[in-house]
């Protein structure tokens, strides 16, 4: 038994193991929470998604072409058919001259283009009858050789006589053979039909009908000779034939001569430079395009070599960038492009790389190649010379484990991240794909859609936790 006396001594000393053991337990407690998940952590959820690298430059707009059309004379406006912005078609005539403005060799063009062009159609008219006279006596010499040949065998038999005499013979052979032939069979006849005597006596009684009817046929047709109706039609079909002749020979001894092809040739050069020196009173668009600068009104004066109107062919849109030698042999002709314009907010364009250059141009140490891409979806809102950023998708991997950058760590060159399970830190080695600025692919790891991963891990390495 513990007496009075010693008592306060033992429950001071049970007093201080509570306060020892609460001491101890809460320094475990907090030991414990702070190796497990360090204050500041921030993180993400990991997830399959489309990663792709991409190559970004800026360039100016151009289009597929754009033309300045100049004055060839001095002059004063009169007719304006075009604005700004009005679509226009190869062959409109833009703006005119007013015609009591025009210098002297062009009102003398004017006047002398309808004679030029009467002249050149006289010749063009003599020119297509030449050829048909040609023509048509080609036709009728060979329609008088076609009659000639067949008046000519209207004078020949259809054989000689030592023809017809050969075949008259055939014929009286054929005839005895066949008479025969005929009395041999009337002789067995009456035998059975398998009777094998009477099966060979038809056989041949057969072949002797056949050989008779065939020597008949050459021996009337050697003795025809052609029927006088014949010969009448055949020499009047000639006489035709050459009446058609002489009148083609006439005909082209007429026109033969007749226009020298350098009278025509000479006839519709005047023609032309009649006709340049008019149009030099007007603008006439060459192609189909866009009118994206016309300032002149009536009555403006003008000089040779002033701009009149300046289009543009906005059917197909461009955009050259530069790209350095790193990353030039990632692109290929074919890729997509985006494109995007300070100049026009809200709005995003596509297109595809169609040109690559070969050769490469030296700017500030770094060697660059001119990457021309096609706009695919243009408007009027792009206009030649606006900068646009242009970003070339060189790579794509599509429904992978997307890693953030951020949450990588490398460690002698091998990938780890952290990830949380179960209010724990775990290092996960991982083994990277394709890399883009932001996301990196996982090939390989213990990494799975919907796990937690530190994207802050630098407050791990710093905390000590993490092993």
């Amino acid at each position: 038994m513990i007496s009075i006396k010693q008592r306060p001594v033992v429950l001071l000393g049970i007093l201080l193991l509570l306060v020892a053991g609460s001491v101890y337990a809460y320094n475990v407690f907090r030991s414990s929470t702070t190796n497990a998940l360090p204050e500041g952590l921030t993180t993400t959820t990991i997830k399959r998604e489309t990663i792709s690298t991409r190559v970004g430059s800026t360039g100016m707009a151009r289009p597929n072409q754009l033309i300045s059309l100049t004055w060839e004379t001095n002059g004063k406006v009169g007719l304006v058919n075009a604005k700004s912005l009005d679509k226009v078609r190869t062959g409109d005539i833009l703006v005119e001259l007013d015609p009591e403005s025009l210098d002297i060799s062009i009102l003398q063009a004017m006047e002398n283009l309808p004679s030029a062009l009467r002249s050149l159609e006289t010749l063009k008219i003599s020119d297509v009858k030449r050829t048909q006279a040609r023509e048509e006596l080609a036709k009728a010499q060979i329609e008088l050789d076609k009659a000639l040949e067949n008046r000519e065998q209207k004078n020949q038999l259809n054989a000689s006589e030592t023809n017809i005499e050969a075949a008259q013979a055939s014929y009286l052979v054929a005839k005895a053979n066949l008479a025969a032939a005929e009395e041999f069979f009337a002789f067995l006849q009456d035998k059975p039909e398998d009777d094998l005597t009477r099966a060979q006596v038809t056989a041949q009684l057969s072949m002797a009908r056949k050989n008779y009817d065939w020597a008949l046929w050459n021996y009337q047709w050697a003795q025809n000779k052609p029927l006088p109706e014949d010969i009448r039609i055949a020499d009047a079909n000639l006489k035709v034939a050459e009446a058609k002749v002489a009148d083609a020979e006439r005909e082209w001894e007429k026109v033969k001569d007749n226009p020298d092809p350098d009278d025509i040739v000479s006839a519709r050069s005047t023609v032309n430079a009649l006709q340049s020196q008019i149009n030099r009173a007007k603008i006439t668009a060459p192609i189909d395009s866009v009118v994206v600068e016309s300032r002149l009104l009536p009555g403006d004066l003008v000089t040779a070599g002033q701009t009149a109107v300046v289009l543009m062919d906005n059917s197909r849109m461009f955009l050259d960038i530069s790209v350095s030698e790193i990353d030039i042999n990632n692109v290929k002709p074919g890729k997509q492009v985006d494109f995007s314009f300070d100049a026009i907010p809200g709005k995003s364009y596509v297109g595809t790389v169609t040109d690559i250059s070969t050769v490469g141009r030296i700017d500030q140490e770094i060697i660059y190649f001119t990457v021309t891409c096609e706009i695919s979806n243009p408007d009027m809102d792009i206009k030649p010379g606006m900068t646009a950023a242009a970003t070339i998708a060189v790579d794509e991997v599509r429904d992978v484990i997307s890693i953030p950058n951020t949450a990588l760590r490398a460690s002698n060159k091998n990938y780890y991240v952290y990830m949380i399970r179960e209010n724990a830190l775990h290092k996960i080695p991982v083994e990277l794909g394709l890399v883009s600025d932001l996301y990196s692919e996982m090939k390989s790891g213990d990494l799975h859609e919907g796990d937690i991963v530190v994207t802050n891990p630098q407050i791990v390495k710093n905390a000590g936790a993490g092993k």
